[in-house]
């Protein structure tokens, strides 16, 4: 047996999951809030985005950590991150 990862970083939340390569089951997943906005409110007005990018790494770090110790995780063959 061998899982996928994949990886999603939202705006809003950050989304992990393992998938069994073969039957396609998820065997795991995780969802965190992305809590890592640091836009002021006049930075919103003109349309900007900014994001600690260190803070949003540490909570996708996080979340793939959650959700590998839920399964065997030497079993991870891949992992693909949006």
């Amino acid at each position: 047996m061998a899982y996928f990862m994949g990886v999603d970083v939202g705006t809003t939340n950050i989304a992990v999951l393992v998938v069994d390569i073969r039957s396609g089951m998820v065997k795991a997943v995780s969802i965190v809030a992305n809590d890592s906005e640091v836009t002021d409110e006049k930075g919103k007005i003109l349309g900007r985005s900014e994001w600690d990018a260190e803070k949003a790494t540490e909570l996708t770090l996080q979340a793939m950590a959650r959700t590998a110790s839920k399964i065997n995780s030497q079993k991870i063959r891949a992992i693909g991150v949006t």
